[in-house]
């Protein structure tokens, strides 16, 4: 899963020393937060407490605080 650093920076390299960057229009959507019953075990998952949670919403926070995006 890529950085919110390297996505910036690919951005930038697509642009060409004469051009200026306006926008970076990056499509996603917050992760799953939820809790959801695991269908065999019967015990409760608590997706928000796991390190893919955690990753995808500081990427996309890091993206929403950053200039052109």
């Amino acid at each position: 899963m890529p950085t919110a650093e390297q996505i910036l920076s690919f951005a930038n390299k697509c642009v060409a020393s004469d051009e200026e960057l306006f926008r970076i229009y990056y499509y996603d959507c917050p992760p799953f937060g939820g809790t959801l019953t695991h269908p065999m075990t019967g015990a409760a998952e608590d997706f928000s407490a796991t390190a893919v949670y955690a990753a995808r919403s500081a990427m996309l926070d890091a993206l929403a605080h950053s200039d052109h995006v």
